[in-house]
This record gives structure tokens, C-alpha cells and sequence, in this order.
């Protein structure tokens, strides 16, 4: 009896640290068949919270978004992939996917630079995802993934939120963009410093050394 109680209390104890957190929200039901306008408005979503730079950049980003992040060589794709990943580790636990520096002295110094020590990486994306909010795949060609790939993380992980990196060519696009394009929620460019995001969460512009 007194073994449930203390058992009892510790779950109590484990809820309220999950409220307190801000981790203990409304998840959306997926919809079917017909709904009214009302009901619609009456709907909860579960944002992820953004603030300051972030949400100027991204809007109001929900959880299960999948967003591209595209631009040409040395234009800064991993270092505002990283930086982002350091700001939404205060909001959830992160995955960075590091295909192309995987085990080298140069992701050694981003992570010194930008102070991502916190989260965790590899060189390849794990089978099993669970316990994940945010994932980041630098890059998605070099990782060796499909459009396919997409909707399976979007079907398997519907609460995981995954940032794609694509390396685009002088003309601005490369293998894989266009049509991945259509299966993501929103598209960050970037280009001279500065990143342009476009989607369904609304969004708009960052200078990404200032």
C-alpha cells in the first residue's frame, strides 16, 4: 500500500514537471469527412512557440512541419541550421543529422561556434526517432534520401518537426528541389547572409550575420 502510494506520488510529481515545462499541450486530432467553419475556428493547434528572430523568420511554426532549407555553397545553410537548432533545444530535445562534416574537424568547430554542444548528432539518420521534437539533415542529398522519405517521417513521427538542407546550384536549384518543394510545408532561402523564408506559416527575412 504505501509502496502505490509513493508510486502514485511520483507520477503526480513527473505531471506537474511536464506542465510547469510547457510540454504538456493540445495535440490536433487529424480531420476527416466534412467540418463546419465554426468548428474549425474552434480548433487548437500545437505551435511550437517561437519568439524574437525566430518566428519573424519561420511565422508560427506547429508541431509535424517539414521545412526545406536551400541555397548554394558557403552561403550560410548550416550555420543558421545550427544556430536554430541551439534555439529550439530550449523548446525540445534535437537531432542534428550531419551527413556531409560527419566526424571531422569542421563540425567540430561549428559546434564550438554556434554552442551546440547540448544536442545531439550523427552521421546518419537513425531507425527509430522516438523522443525526438526537431530533426536537421545536412544534407539531404549526401544523407541519400527520396521524396519518399518525407511523408514517411510525416506518417511515422506526425509531432516531429525536420529541417531538410539542400546544396543548390548557381541557378538556384539542384537534385531533388523542385520536387520536394511540394512536399514541404515551408522554404527557407538562403542567399548572401541573409534567409527568406516562404510557406505555410507565414514568415519573412533574416540577416544571418549581424
Amino acid at each position: 500500500m504505501f509502496g502505490s502510494y509513493q508510486n502514485f506520488k511520483k507520477l503526480l510529481q513527473q505531471l506537474v514537471d511536464y506542465i510547469e515545462k510547457g510540454e504538456f499541450k493540445h495535440k490536433a486530432v487529424p480531420l476527416s469527412g466534412i467540418v463546419s467553419g465554426e468548428d474549425l475556428l474552434k480548433r487548437q493547434y500545437d505551435e511550437i512557440g517561437l519568439t524574437g528572430k525566430w518566428k519573424t523568420l519561420l511565422g508560427d511554426l506547429t508541431r509535424g512541419a517539414s521545412i526545406m532549407i536551400k541555397g548554394r555553397e558557403k552561403m550560410g545553410k548550416s550555420t543558421l541550421a545550427m544556430n536554430l537548432a541551439k534555439y529550439l533545444s530550449t523548446k525540445g530535445n534535437v537531432l542534428y543529422v550531419s551527413a556531409e562534416e560527419w566526424n571531422s574537424p569542421t563540425l567540430q568547430r561549428r559546434i564550438a561556434q554556434t554552442g551546440t554542444s547540448g544536442i545531439d548528432f550523427t552521421g546518419s539518420i537513425p531507425p527509430n526517432l522516438t523522443g525526438y521534437d526537431f530533426m536537421f539533415v545536412d544534407s539531404f542529398a549526401k544523407a541519400g534520401l527520396s521524396t519518399e522519405f518525407i511523408q514517411q517521417v510525416k506518417n511515422k513521427y506526425p509531432d516531429l518537426v525536420v529541417f531538410y538542407i539542400f546544396r543548390t546550384t548557381k541557378s538556384g536549384e539542384a537534385r531533388g528541389t523542385a520536387e520536394n518543394a511540394f512536399e514541404v510545408d515551408a522554404i527557407i532561402d538562403v542567399e548572401n547572409g541573409e534567409a527568406n523564408c516562404r510557406g505555410r506559416f507565414g514568415g519573412g527575412r533574416m540577416r544571418l550575420f549581424s
